[in-house]
């Protein structure tokens, strides 16, 4: 795995679960779970908005 995905992946945990965990901590529970809730949102949208292949099964029949 290439250097520049491994620090986006920590980076990508850091700012995910750093206020989730914050908030667990805290006893605001509804907030973490809206925190994870919107990331999975974002993520989700990220994924589709920089491969939209993903959405088909193979990449050969959405060329």
């Amino acid at each position: 795995m290439p250097m520049e995905h491994v620090t986006t992946l920590i980076a990508f945990v850091i700012v995910y679960f750093g206020p989730a965990i914050y908030a667990t901590r805290k006893g605001m529970n509804d907030a973490a779970m809206l925190w994870l809730a919107l990331g999975w949102l974002a993520a989700i949208g990220a994924a589709i908005l920089l491969e939209p292949s993903m959405l088909c099964g193979s990449r050969l029949h959405c060329q």
